[in-house]
């Protein structure tokens, strides 16, 4: 995002995962990902 400081570390994230899960709750958040793994 030209200009943008901060705040992109999800944005990120989603470019370098295959998938990636964000949950939200009243305790706090989770954020799974998942790579793809090397063949052999």
């Amino acid at each position: 995002m030209p200009g943008a400081v901060g705040g992109m570390g999800l944005w990120v994230a989603r470019l370098l995962s295959s998938d990636l899960t964000l949950r939200v709750g009243d305790h706090g958040s989770t954020v799974v990902m998942r790579f793809p793994g090397k063949d052999g």
